[in-house]
Formats: C-alpha cells, sequence, structure tokens
C-alpha cells in the first residue's frame, strides 16, 4: 500500500511539474503542433527618416505571447535600423491579439521569431520623384 501511495505522489508531482512548464515555457515554432498567429494583420508604418529621407532595413523581433494570446514582451534579435523604426514595430506587434500556439491540443506559451523588412517603394509613374530615364 505505501507503495501504491509513493507512486501516486510522484505520478502527481510530475503532472504539476508537466503544468508548470506549459504555463512557464515559451515554446519555439518547432516545439509547437500549431504556431501563434495574429487575430489581423499588422499595421505597420514605419516613421520618416531625418529630413523627410526614409530609412531601410531589416528588423528582427522575438514575441513572447502568453497562453490567453497576451503579448508579454519583445525582444530586438537584431535591427540595421534605428530606434524609431524598432520602437514602432514594437508598438504595432504588441497592440494585435494573438490566437497563441498549441501543444497535444493545449494553449501554451510560446516566442515567435519575426522578421520585417522596411524597403523603399518601387518607383512608378505615379511617383514625380523618380527620374524621366526611369519611366
Amino acid at each position: 500500500m505505501r507503495a501504491a501511495a509513493g507512486v501516486l505522489a510522484v505520478a502527481a508531482a510530475a503532472v504539476l511539474a508537466a503544468g508548470i512548464f506549459l504555463r512557464t515555457h515559451h515554446f519555439t515554432a518547432n516545439e509547437v503542433n500549431t504556431r501563434a498567429i495574429p487575430w489581423r494583420d499588422v499595421d505597420l508604418t514605419p516613421p520618416k527618416g531625418r529630413n523627410g529621407v526614409d530609412y531601410y532595413g531589416k528588423l528582427r523581433l522575438d514575441i513572447y505571447i502568453a497562453a490567453n494570446g497576451a503579448v508579454e514582451r519583445i525582444d530586438t534579435a537584431g535591427s540595421t535600423v534605428p530606434q524609431a523604426f524598432r520602437q514602432e514595430a514594437v508598438k504595432a506587434f504588441s497592440s494585435v491579439g494573438w490566437e497563441p500556439a498549441h501543444k497535444w491540443g493545449i494553449r501554451v506559451p510560446s516566442v515567435k521569431r519575426v522578421e520585417v523588412d522596411f524597403e523603399p517603394p518601387v518607383g512608378g509613374l505615379e511617383n514625380p520623384n523618380v527620374s524621366p530615364a526611369m519611366r
């Protein structure tokens, strides 16, 4: 009888530890069955650069999403853009709701890596800044 009680206690402790792990560990995209996705498009408008000149480059963010879909924090994983761009991106990705990641059918916290490319607009006929030679 004591052995059975001991086995039950160990099993209960394992289940408790697994539950705590599932609520506190942020799973990567490779560790989940379904990845976290935003509930709507992320509206990201790059800020104007100095003297009206736009800056372009790449920004990598790690978005930590709770099991309830709330953004817990966002870390910059790499950037070639000014601070104003990073701040705008953090604000934009924080403002959308997220469908959380799932593992074994359970909502779990996750970390989502996002890469944003800030690129110059493509010139066209309607762009007055395009030289006549490019039209």
